[in-house]
């Protein structure tokens, strides 16, 4: 690396501070995610440097032949060695504050609703991802530094600081580069890195004004409010409510010196319920802070808690359809995490939680009503899937919810027909099915009708009395599918069986194809020439 030698640069750590460092961050992929938040806090703290024409560029360039992974960055200058390198254009650092890219604790000047503010995470991250470090950056002149860790020894951190002259990066572009690396990037990790990177970042890529590549294709963001599966039942859509708080922060005095001070945070909060239990741990909530994801299925931390200590109680199957997401937004040291930015800090969590308890009560209650029905019941309450816009609320409903069995928008319609045994157990059969939400509200009313007037028709027909009945029509074999769009109709189905009985076959097929939603040209045929032949015999 020719370059022209400046000066030396004292980042000397205690050893034990050294491998603590490198143990803070719990994942390689973590480590990523250092590197890629430095980029993306320098535009936090300038949002208009930005545009959609002009985005933040970010691109990771994973390289290592023996896995047949070739980084198009080393294609004129192969490179033997499995290497990575995070690439962004935010601007570049000069030879004031080179420093900081190597000295921890160190932080540079953070966005006020930023994602990094310690001084660590980039240094940490290079430290867990391999031992050999080198940081090129140009805002106006080339600067560069590079240090090996080598095991064993008691390590020397004099970074020399070179400049390069001709520069090679075009202005405002930093690379960083990590090689003797301490892992091997497997097809599976790299996968596993571009779909949690399209995760954690979705709401900063959402807007067009960042990309991040990984070997030379861009990353597109992987929604968390467009994968979740919402019931859109009576009562329990969900709703979003925004609210405020204030979280400790242990910040520096003009003398160094520790001061806990109260910073404010805003947030919201979409609460809802799924459209069926998880048999897995995929629900409670996922937690967003500053636009960067800092965790998913949150339960016992954010409020499924004992009741004893305040929350909602513990997070069993039966509460496994509750599905939230909390946006914050704050300075970062308020937020609820750690400097590794993948664990909860304790103290910053109880002003979110108590908040978060307090206002989704409602609808885990209502999780817990539900969770009393039948498993048929459970799949019809739960199976509307919601439609159209998320409804900002101020506060949460008064009233405890009720499961809509017979009450509100979902009260059964009442069906005439005559019943019997046999029609009953259909219905009840048919209940139990795993079918369309319609269907099964469907089935549940013929269910209903037949325990409820079961014994007043249970009779037998007079005689000259021409009727058709559901046991007609499936003793002449008439197809299930036909019989539930036809019971589904709500309509009277011995006067309209009775009725195109009179008429020709094209009036016939024209009025049932009216009465009955959804039945095909062929299924109203078939149902004609079923009739026909049932009041044949009858006559």
């Amino acid at each position: 690396m020719p370059g022209r030698r400046v000066k030396d640069i004292d980042c000397t750590p205690y050893t034990e501070l050294l491998e603590s460092e490198r143990a803070e961050v719990p994942t390689t992929i973590a480590a990523v995610f250092e590197l890629v938040d430095n980029p993306i806090e320098e535009r936090l703290k300038n949002p208009r440097k930005f545009t959609r024409n002009k985005p933040l560029k970010i691109e990771i360039f994973l390289h290592d032949p023996t896995q047949n992974q070739n980084a198009s960055l080393f294609k004129e200058k192969p490179n033997p060695y499995p290497t990575i390198v995070v690439q962004d254009n935010a601007g570049g650092v000069d030879e004031k504050d080179f420093s900081k890219l190597f000295r921890f604790g160190e932080p540079g000047d953070g966005a006020e609703h930023g994602i990094s503010a310690y001084g660590r995470g980039g240094k940490r991250a290079r430290l867990k991802l391999g031992n050999r470090h080198v940081v090129f950056s140009r805002r106006n002149r080339e600067f560069y530094g590079f240090h090996v860790i080598k095991t064993g020894l008691k390590p020397d951190w004099k970074v020399t600081l070179y400049v390069r002259d001709p520069p090679r990066l075009p202005r405002g572009v930093t690379q960083v580069v990590v090689s003797d690396l301490l892992f091997t990037m497997t097809s599976d990790w790299i996968a596993e890195l571009k779909d949690q990177l399209a995760r954690t970042y979705a709401d900063i890529l959402y807007d067009g004004r960042t990309q991040i590549y990984v070997n030379d294709k861009p990353l597109q963001p992987q929604s968390i409010d467009q994968s979740i599966e919402w019931s859109g039942s009576a009562h329990i859509k969900p709703c979003r409510m925004r609210f405020s708080y204030t979280a400790p922060v242990i910040d520096r005095g003009p003398n160094r010196e520790s001061l806990l001070t109260q910073q404010p945070v805003r947030g919201e909060v979409i609460i809802g319920l799924l459209t069926s239990t998880k048999t897995g741990g995929d629900f409670g909530f996922d937690i967003i802070c500053n636009g960067r994801l800092l965790k998913r299925y949150v339960k016992e931390e954010i409020g499924f808690q004992p009741t004893r200590l305040g929350g909602w109680g513990p997070p069993t199957q039966k509460v496994s359809m509750i599905r939230g997401i909390i946006r914050l937004y704050g300075p970062s040291k308020a937020m609820p995490w750690r400097s590794n930015k993948v664990e909860f800090d304790d103290e910053k969590m109880k002003p979110l939680r108590d908040i978060i308890v307090d206002k989704c009560r409602y609808w885990v209650q209502a999780g817990k009503e539900i969770a009393k029905a039948s498993a048929g019941n459970i799949r019809g309450i739960l199976g509307v899937p919601f439609t159209g816009a998320i409804r900002n609320i101020t506060e949460t409903p008064r009233r405890a919810y009720k499961p809509p069995t017979l009450t509100g928008e979902q009260q059964p319609v009442r069906v005439s027909f005559a019943t019997s045994r046999r029609v009953f157990e259909l219905a009840k059969r048919l209940f139990e099915l795993e079918t369309k939400r319609e269907v099964n509200d469907k089935a549940r009313e013929i269910f209903e009708e037949a325990i409820q007037g079961e014994v007043p028709t249970m009779r037998t027909r007079p005689r000259g009395d021409t009727t058709v009945e559901f046991k007609d029509l499936v003793r002449a074999g008439v197809p299930s599918r036909i019989l539930t769009k036809l019971g589904m109709a709500g309509a009277d189905v011995n006067s309209l069986l009775k009725g195109i009985s009179e008429k020709t076959d094209k009036e016939a097929i024209e009025e049932l194809r009216r009465s009955v939603e959804n039945l095909s040209d062929n299924e109203a045929r078939q149902l004609r020439r079923v009739v026909a032949k049932i009041f044949n015999r009858q006559m």
